[in-house]
This record gives C-alpha cells, sequence and structure tokens, in this order.
C-alpha cells in the first residue's frame, strides 16, 4: 500500500512564551500516542513551533483499512421462535432494536447452546478519517494555564485559531472544531514576509521555504541561532556572557527570526545591587546581561534579540537603551525614596498587608514567626537574639516601594536594605536565605540562623492554611505548600536540623489564637511526609521509606537516619532474611496474645541460667547486650544495630528449631513469648519489618 506524508499546523495569535513548550510537546507526544493506538506507521514525525505556529509534519503514513466483524448475539434458539416456527416477542425486540431482518441471522453455538445471531461486516475509518478525529481530539484536549474563547463557536484555546491547516499528501483535512477555517495556507514572517504560502502537497512543509520567509520554525536550530549570536556579539567586546536558560527557552518561543543587537546604559546604574539590576535587565526587559570576564561582575553593556531585521540598526538600539534606562531610573527613584524610612521601622507597616484572610496581617505573622523560629532555636542551641532580630525584620521589605518592580527578589532586597542600615552581616544574610529553596532542586540556606528561620516560616504558613482548609488539592497548590514542605524536610536533613516535628507544628499552632482541632496536627504531618516519599522515591527504596514512616516518628533526621542504614545494609546483606524473622516474631506474638493466658513476668528468673535450655540463655545473653547497647546512648547507630539484628537471626532460627513457644507450662510459655516481645521491640528501634 503506497504511503503518504501530512502536515498540519495550528495557526494562532502570539503564544505565551513561557508555555509555548509545554503546549507543543503535548501535541507531539498526544499524536505520537494515537498514531500508535490505530496501529498506524510512520517512518517519523517532525514538530516545529513558533510563538505562532504549532506544526507537525509525519513522513512515510501507513494504514491498512481492514473489515471488522462486529457480532450481534440473540436470544436462545428455543426463545427464539415459538412451536408453529414464528418468532416470539423477544426475538421481534431483538430484531428492531438492531434494525435487522430475521433473514440475515444465524445459528450460532456458544457453550453447547444454540443462538440466534447476526453478523455485520464493517470497514475500519480511512486514514483520512482517523487523522480529523485524532486532530479534533487532542486539540480540545491541550491543557493551559489560562485558556480563553474568540468567537460563539470556537473552542477553549490560549489564543485565537486563525486556521488549521491539514493535508494528507494533497488531500485537504477539515477537523470537528467549528469556528475554525481550514484553508491549505500559512504565512511568513508577519512584517517581513506576511503574505499567504499556499500549499497543494504536504511534501511542500519545508524549513528551507519558511527560511525563505523568515522564519527558523525548528525550535532547536532557532534556539541554537540565537546562542551563536549571544556568544558573537560578547566575544567581540571581549565580554562573557551567562545564559540564564529560562530567559534563552523564553526568548526563543518569542521570536521568529531572531536578531541580536548590542546595547548599554550609563555606568552610574551600575551601584544598583548587581541583583536588582540582573532582574530588571532579564526578568523585567528579558534582555542578556553581560559581565566582565576576570571577575564576573556586570558591566553596562546588553544584548537583546528582535524579532525583525531592522532597516535602521541605530534607532532598534537606542529605543531598547531607552526603555531600560526608563527602568534603572525608576529603580533608583523608587531605592531613594525607601532609604527615607529606617529599615527597622518598617515592621509596623506590615500592619497595612494582608498575610490571608482570617489569617492577620504580615505584622502578625512576623511576630508569629520571631516566636516560633526562638522556639526552634532553644532546641538546636542557636543564638536566640540573632533570631529574634533576624525574624522581625525577615519581611520589612515587602513594604518597600522597589518590591513592586522586583517581586522576585523578596529578600534580597531586604538583606541590601538592613546592610545598608548597619544591621548584622548574619542578621542581613539570613533576611535573604530564609526564603530558601524556592524550588525543589535550589540551593539551602547556608547558616544555621537562616535554616531556622525558613523552617519557621515555612511551617507557619502550612499550619496557617490548613487551619482555614485551603490545603493543596491534586491539581491545585496556589500556596506552595508542597514546595514549602520540601524545603523543610532538605533543610532538616542537609543541613542536620535535630527538631521534633510534631512538637514543632503544635507550637505553631498554639501560636494561631483560632486554631482549636488537635487533629490539624497530623493532618500536616501526614502532607509533610507525603513529600518525603515523592521527594526520595527514586534515592531509597519506596517500601523502606513506607516502614519507617508507619512508626509514626517526628523526628525527620532520625527518620532519615533509619532509612539511609537501611539502604546502606540492603546493599551487602540479605534484609529479607531479617524481614521473614520478624514477621514470625510478631505473628507468633499477635496470635498467642488472643488465644493463650500468659502470667506476670518475672525478670530475675528470665536472667536465671537455669530454668532455661542452653540455645535459649545464648539468645537471651545477646538480647540483653544488645539493648543495653541501644538503652546507653540518645544516637543509636542505626547500621550497627542492623548488623547486630542480623546476628540475632541465626539463634532466633535456633530458637524457632528447640524451643517449644507453646509450652503446656504457663510459665515457660509467657517467659518465651517475653523473649520474642524483647527481640521485637529491638527490631522495631529500626523499622516496622511488617512493610517490607
Amino acid at each position: 500500500m503506497k504511503q503518504k506524508n501530512f502536515i498540519t499546523e495550528i495557526q494562532t495569535e502570539d503564544l505565551p512564551s513561557r508555555e509555548l513548550k509545554n503546549i507543543a510537546e503535548f501535541f507531539y507526544s498526544s499524536v505520537k500516542k494515537e498514531l500508535n493506538y490505530y496501529d498506524i506507521q510512520y517512518k517519523s514525525i517532525n514538530l516545529y513551533y513558533t510563538s505562532k505556529k504549532i506544526a507537525l509534519k509525519i513522513l512515510s503514513l501507513l494504514y491498512i483499512q481492514t473489515n471488522k466483524y462486529i457480532r450481534k448475539i440473540g436470544p436462545l434458539i428455543e426463545q427464539a421462535f415459538s412451536n408453529n416456527g414464528n418468532i416470539t416477542p423477544l426475538t421481534r425486540l431483538w430484531l428492531q432494536s438492531h434494525n435487522i431482518s430475521i433473514e440475515n441471522t444465524e445459528k450460532i453455538q456458544i457453550n453447547k447452546k444454540k443462538y440466534l445471531n447476526y453478523t455485520k461486516k464493517q470497514k475500519t475509518p480511512s486514514l483520512h478519517k482517523i487523522l480529523a478525529y485524532i486532530l479534533s481530539k487532542i486539540i480540545k484536549k491541550i491543557p493551559f494555564k489560562k485558556s480563553m474563547i474568540w468567537n460563539t463557536n470556537s473552542i477553549r484555546f490560549s489564543r485565537p485559531i486563525l486556521n488549521i491547516m491539514s493535508l494528507l499528501n494533497h488531500k485537504i483535512i477539515s477537523l470537528d472544531i467549528p469556528g475554525i477555517t481550514y484553508k491549505n495556507i500559512s504565512h511568513g514572517h508577519f512584517l517581513m514576509a506576511p503574505e499567504e504560502i499556499i500549499f497543494t502537497h504536504a511534501d511542500q512543509y519545508t524549513t528551507d521555504l519558511f527560511i525563505k520567509k523568515y522564519i527558523i520554525i525548528n525550535y532547536k536550530e532557532r534556539k541554537k541561532n540565537i546562542l551563536i549570536q549571544l556568544n558573537y556579539l560578547s566575544k567581540q567586546i571581549n565580554k562573557s556572557i551567562n545564559i540564564n536558560k529560562k530567559l534563552l527557552e523564553e526568548t526563543t518561543a518569542s521570536v521568529e527570526w531572531p536578531i541580536a543587537y548590542l546595547g548599554q546604559f550609563k555606568k552610574k546604574y551600575l551601584k544598583i545591587p548587581p541583583e536588582i539590576l540582573i532582574n530588571t535587565i532579564e526578568n523585567n526587559q528579558k534582555y542578556f546581561p553581560l559581565y566582565n570576564k576576570e571577575k564576573n561582575t556586570i558591566t553596562n553593556k546588553f544584548i537583546f534579540i528582535s524579532n525583525v531585521n531592522s532597516i535602521n540598526e541605530k534607532k532598534i538600539i537606542r529605543e531598547n537603551e531607552q526603555v531600560l534606562r526608563a527602568k534603572l531610573s525608576n529603580i533608583n527613584f523608587f531605592i531613594s525614596k525607601d532609604q527615607k524610612i529606617k529599615f527597622s521601622d518598617r515592621l509596623y507597616l506590615l500592619k497595612n498587608i494582608s498575610f490571608q484572610k482570617n489569617l492577620g496581617s504580615m505584622y502578625d505573622k512576623t511576630l508569629r514567626i520571631k516566636k516560633l523560629s526562638q522556639y526552634i532555636a532553644k532546641k538546636i542551641n542557636t543564638d536566640t537574639q540573632l533570631i529574634k532580630k533576624s525574624a522581625i525584620l525577615s519581611k520589612c521589605d515587602l513594604t518597600t516601594n522597589i518590591i513592586t518592580e522586583c517581586t522576585a527578589l523578596q529578600g534580597i532586597i531586604g538583606m541590601y536594605y538592613a546592610l545598608n542600615n548597619q544591621e548584622n552581616k548574619q542578621v542581613s544574610l539570613a533576611i535573604k536565605e530564609h526564603y530558601l529553596p524556592n524550588f525543589s532542586q535550589s540551593s539551602l540556606p547556608t547558616q544555621k540562623i537562616s535554616c531556622v528561620l525558613s523552617i519557621a516560616d515555612k511551617i507557619d504558613t502550612i499550619v496557617g492554611i490548613f487551619s482555614i482548609d485551603k490545603q493543596p488539592t491534586n491539581h491545585k497548590d496556589p500556596f506552595a505548600l508542597r514546595r514549602a514542605s520540601i524545603g523543610i524536610i532538605r533543610i532538616i536533613i542537609e543541613k542536620k536540623i535535630n527538631i521534633n516535628l510534631y512538637k514543632t507544628i503544635q507550637k505553631s499552632k498554639n501560636l494561631y489564637k483560632h486554631i482549636k482541632k488537635e487533629k490539624i496536627i497530623q493532618l500536616i504531618l501526614n502532607f509533610i511526609f507525603s513529600k518525603y516519599i515523592s521527594l526520595y522515591s527514586k534515592k531509597y527504596n519506596k517500601r523502606i521509606i513506607q516502614s519507617v514512616l508507619s512508626l509514626q516518628l517526628t523526628n525527620i533526621l532520625d527518620i532519615n537516619k533509619r532509612i539511609d542504614a537501611l539502604t546502606s545494609f540492603q546493599k551487602t546483606h540479605n534484609l529479607n532474611i531479617i524481614t521473614v524473622i520478624y514477621k514470625r516474631i510478631n505473628n507468633i506474638i499477635s496470635k498467642t496474645i488472643k488465644k493463650l493466658k500468659l502470667i506476670k513476668i518475672n525478670t530475675d528468673y528470665l536472667y536465671c541460667q537455669k530454668n532455661f535450655l542452653l540455645h535459649e540463655n545464648k539468645l537471651i545473653k545477646q538480647i540483653k547486650a544488645i539493648t543495653k547497647e541501644i538503652n546507653k546512648t540518645k544516637k543509636i547507630n542505626y547500621l550497627n544495630l542492623l548488623i547486630n539484628i542480623n546476628q540475632l537471626c541465626k539463634p532466633i532460627e535456633i530458637f524457632f528449631q528447640k524451643s517449644f513457644i507453646n509450652d503446656p507450662k504457663i510459665k515457660i510459655r509467657s517467659h518465651r513469648i517475653f523473649i520474642l516481645k524483647k527481640i521485637k521491640k529491638i527490631f522495631l528501634c529500626i523499622t516496622d519489618f511488617s512493610h517490607l
């Protein structure tokens, strides 16, 4: 059968640059999945996308249209006809429901019983129809952060769809989406080649064709082109460039024909703190700042990417320089205005900023953070005065003018303003670092007071949001509580912050006067520990994690040590041996306590050798030694304990072989069960092995 080539292109108004890649890749993966489902073979699928179009070119499509047989089984033969051979009402109803006549039926046998049957031969849909169905279904399902309806008939989409071109070889395919045109046309660059491009065959759709029309439709090629231009211009003036990957992706998504230009601003603006300067250039203006090669300090030079190859190069550079200069002038003005108020005096201005409805102001939150961070600091022997000062100043930058221009720099602005007001350097750094980590794999606070402040802030937010029943759902997490939980876990483990999470959450709950329910603490613990599983499920065996978490422990550092020890032990030993023995012990104890009468244990009797067999005395001696080792230290070496438990397994097996646990003599039976309880207690010092 002849193979066919196919092109489909969704033409839109400018798509959001931050979403474009996800939209295009969803479209690509969904089409690929559907083709496999319908057993449609192909040689390759090429994905192309720009800010105004998303296209798929599929080469050598092969689909064999076959016959499909649909069987409709009717009533049993003895029920289908009356004694005189006429059809029964039951049969008539069956025939009517399927719109068939009795002449087209046959008798078939299923499991030794005969039925009336109708078999209909039906051709599978054509490739043309399948592609139309697939594309219609997928386009309707593409997820967006925000979508819109642009006419009464159209579907929801990120931006208005102007046309959908679909060609199977030379044949135009119209989709089942109302309010859309389906013409065999596309367009070149909206300014430099806006005329229509008419396609009569899918093979005409090539990257070379669009380059002639000033569009690089291949995303990777466009990105590569931008990188080459950035590196070339920076080398021309002997400067270095630190490529912001996110900005590069966004820039690639927002242009079709990238042209790089070099601009500059007055050196006086270099006095602006570098983070604020970089944020303004990169995040606000979408430009690429340039740096001195030796010191890696920011310069007054930058590169911007235009979507137009301008005839008047000087004009486009001048216009972009003016825009940036106005922005930097505003920044300078705001900084100057902010300095008129002492940074510490801004605390009371936080009363005018709401934290959340029913949770008070940011001033109230600051006071709670202060008390909670001091509580944590005492538990881990950290300077409470530095913590107190850091907490009080932690949110003051939210009252500044500059924050309206640089919302992403909360904390960083606070650090610079605190230093400018001669605050302690550790305090100033804590103001900056208490927002860390700001995403799951980002860097952590570098000093202990920053860690304490970060934990306190995050726990206060989680407790507050849970108290007003706005915790995350499967699809939404507007207050970033998952990220906050992961941050708490990472700081505690990686910075070794030894705190009881239950008591810390309880302290936070008590600082909120309106929270009365105690069960909220367990809800929050469950939520945080669920993030532990998702965070470390690749590093550790999920069943090991769940076995330790089943003990309902509340010290994350201790939990992680247990999981780490079990993981290390499993690499060199057979953990299954310990697991099997534990489950047997647990099973015996459970059944015996329910069924058999036991007496009170006499420990003197237990440790008197003449009362027990030789192998039992050896086991008791080992149990006593391990228990003593556990009790003499607050910090258990879990790996050593696992090795000791492993060595205990052989004596336990001998005990099972040579001792009759349910001895008729109640005293012996009770003490043997007690031995098993002692062993179980040792095992539980690591984990609940019944979950492994």
